[in-house]
């Protein structure tokens, strides 16, 4: 069994990584944050 298929088919860790997003926009900028990280500028608001 080579390397590349075990690690594939039996991962033999656990990844205990939680990625941290931090955003920062103007406080006219009203948005709301996506699960999937995603920005889309339609979605995004100007407020006066």
């Amino acid at each position: 069994m080579t390397d590349e298929i075990l690690i594939h088919d039996e991962k033999p860790w656990l990844e205990l990584l939680q990625e941290v997003v931090v955003y920062g926009t103007s406080r006219r900028v009203q948005f709301r944050a996506r699960p999937d990280y995603r920005l889309i500028v339609a979605e995004m608001q100007v407020v006066r």
